[in-house]
């Protein structure tokens, strides 16, 4: 299943305000940096996010975006179809298909096989995800600092 960039750069976000070690809030010139993503594009999904209890946003002059420890709990497949706003597969509705008041044989298998893709991904919660990308990011640097012991 195709992700649309849209969720692509609400699980990064996730991450890397999963990982941020420092206390203040993310500001979004680091988050443009960090998701590869525009500052229009981070608006809207920010804004998205915070009205789903995801992140959290501080005003002011000091502002930012921090991640909610609620989301840690929920499932990865929960967030991604949110993300995608549960669309189906096939959308009959957008092109002027014929089989489409008919009785499309594609529809309760494609449904079927969405519902399966986002159970498998609930496997896993955001938690879990962040947990794994701070131990990269651990074993990461412990290898660094043995490159730089060895050169030395």
């Amino acid at each position: 299943m195709l992700l649309r960039e849209y969720t692509s750069f609400g699980l990064r976000i996730l991450l890397y305000l999963g990982t941020v070690q420092d206390d203040r809030p993310v500001r979004v010139p680091v988050l443009m940096e960090k998701v590869n993503a525009s500052k229009s594009s981070l608006h809207k999904l920010l804004n998205f996010m915070a009205h789903q209890g995801w992140i959290v946003i501080h005003r002011g002059r000091w502002g930012g975006y921090r991640i909610n420890e609620k989301v840690l709990s929920v499932g990865l497949g929960t967030v991604v179809s949110i993300l995608e706003k549960d669309e189906n597969v096939v959308d009959c509705t957008k092109s002027k298909c014929p089989f489409r008041n008919s009785g499309c044989p594609f529809v309760d298998p494609m449904k079927e096989a969405t519902r399966g893709f986002y159970a498998e991904l609930n496997k896993i919660t955001i938690g879990e995800l962040i947990r794994k990308r701070q131990e990269a990011l651990v074993l990461k640097q412990s290898s660094r600092e043995i490159l730089i012991d060895k050169e030395h």
